[in-house]
């Protein structure tokens, strides 16, 4: 009330006529104005925190996918080395001797080495390394725990190749020994790709 007679006394000064409905109109426009101001900063603030929130579990998704994948190379690596010990004792005591052929160990043996191989590739194609930051700590344990992982690899090469295989008479079977060499290869690559999972781990802890 008071403005309306501070325009009434400034308009009879002036000698005009006030146009009241052009006033409410623009006191109306500056209010819806305000209005959808006040709108799209809501619905601003919401995407953002959607966002956020979307982002967090799509992170936290990916890092449990990522322990998974990796448990699972860890774990058939852990298994395949159960499996080989009697074996790899049995090549260091009598060279040159076959072991006796087992088909359910094979098969076994089998089964962990495609269940190591599609979670490395799964992971490696799809899934990035959620942990990345300078930690000297945990970047040389698993920098150490990959070269550790190809130790027994290796040593398991090592008595095959140089120990066993020129010990082998004529009487041993050329099919038998074939199939656990395609096995034997098919370990060995697994084991190297355990080793480089653990390094690309180590080596994305390093980084600053």
């Amino acid at each position: 009330m008071e403005t309306a007679h501070i325009f009434r006394f400034q308009f009879k000064k002036s000698g005009q006529i006030p146009n009241w409905q052009a006033w409410r109109g623009r006191f109306r426009a500056t209010d819806s104005a305000c209005l959808v101001q006040s709108r799209v900063a809501t619905w601003k603030s919401w995407a953002a925190s959607r966002v956020r929130v979307g982002m967090k579990r799509y992170l936290d998704r990916g890092k449990a996918e990522y322990f998974f994948l990796v448990a699972v190379q860890m774990t058939g690596a852990i298994l395949l080395i159960w499996k080989a010990l009697p074996a790899f004792t049995a090549l260091l005591s009598n060279p040159g001797v076959q072991p006796p052929y087992v088909p359910s160990d094979n098969l076994t043996t089998l089964g962990i080495l495609l269940a190591m191989q599609i979670a490395y590739w799964v992971r490696l194609r799809r899934i990035e390394i959620p942990f990345h930051g300078p930690n000297l700590i945990f970047n040389h344990l698993f920098l150490f725990f990959g070269r550790l992982s190809f130790i027994f690899a290796g040593a398991l090469f090592s008595v095959v190749f140089f120990r066993h295989l020129p010990a082998l008479d004529d009487g041993i079977n050329v099919i038998l020994m074939a199939g656990r060499g395609l096995l034997f290869g098919a370990a060995l690559f697994a084991f190297f790709c355990v080793a480089l999972e653990l390094e690309r781990l180590g080596n994305a802890l390093g980084k600053d």
